[in-house]
């Protein structure tokens, strides 16, 4: 005789376990995906910012004060948004590992005669959304921001030093 209940318990177990497998694999694609667009774009940004600046010292009677703040400007900027990849990558990381330590413990209480266990274990812990690593995820949006917000400083002060100077 078939036993419905550990039948309909060990789908609801797999249900759950899947679900785990499926965000985890959705958590570590938004963390590479985040990160190579971001420093892909600022970085380009931020290089071609630095490039025009540096040009700029080729100017007879400009002087490299006048340079300076957009060129540290962009430099900083460049630093910023490779830190905050670096903390954006470890907050998904710390959030994967989470959601792989509740799949391995989910796969070590299933085991026969514990079924409902493993099921409950499930039920509290894989449904909800794990925040390992949020700190660190916000830290590095933070840092995005702020190296977007440099490379807007940059670009002014630039375009103001070419207009002040009729370059």
């Amino acid at each position: 005789m078939i036993d419905f209940d550990n039948i309909t318990i060990k789908q609801a177990i797999a249900y759950y376990r899947e679900a785990a497998v499926k965000r985890h694999e959705n958590v570590s694609g938004h963390g590479f995906s985040w990160q190579a667009e971001a420093v892909k774009h600022l970085s380009i940004a931020h290089s071609l910012g630095m490039t025009g600046a540096v040009a700029l010292l080729a100017v007879p009677n400009l002087g490299t004060l006048w340079l300076l703040a957009p060129i540290i400007l962009f430099f900083g900027g460049l630093v910023l948004v490779l830190i905050g990849m670096r903390y954006a990558a470890a907050g998904y990381f710390d959030r994967a590992s989470k959601i792989t330590s509740l799949i391995s413990n989910v796969d070590k209480l299933n085991v026969p005669g514990n079924e409902h266990a493993a099921l409950k274990y499930a039920m509290q812990n894989i449904r909800s959304d794990p925040k390992d690593g949020q700190e660190k995820l916000d830290l590095g949006l933070y840092l995005a921001y702020s190296s977007g917000a440099s490379l807007i400083l940059g670009a002014i002060s630039l375009v103001a030093i070419i207009v002040r100077h009729g370059i």
